[in-house]
């Protein structure tokens, strides 16, 4: 499983909860279509200085290298700032993405 991890922000003054439930408008339609394989949001419980981290991530999980292009194309086709993936990161800031792989148990080894 390949872990596409968002971390980010909301700008000063956008309602939260709103903007929230876009962020999970956008991954449950693209989980329900087969896009990716799950997807979680997290907040981060630490403020600053405690963690210099955005207060919000999204850990994006996708099946394998076979299907990694598949949101992200039909995002690209579309357009980054359009469509519900533009309504999405509307009010987005400070994000940042990390790419991870899971690594097999030490017992499957």
């Amino acid at each position: 499983m390949i872990h596409y991890t968002v971390s980010f922000n909301f700008r000063e003054g956008t309602p939260e909860e709103e903007h929230l439930g876009r962020v999970r408008s956008f991954l449950a339609d693209l989980k329900s279509r087969g896009q990716i394989h799950d997807y979680r949001l997290l907040r981060n419980r630490q403020a600053p200085p405690r963690s210099r981290l955005p207060v919000f991530q999204a850990d994006i999980v996708i099946a394998d290298d076979a299907s990694f292009g598949l949101p992200f194309s039909e995002v690209e086709e579309i357009g980054v700032h359009s469509g519900s993936h533009g309504w999405m990161i509307d009010n987005v800031e400070d994000m940042s993405v990390e790419i991870f792989e899971e690594l097999p148990d030490a017992e499957a080894r």
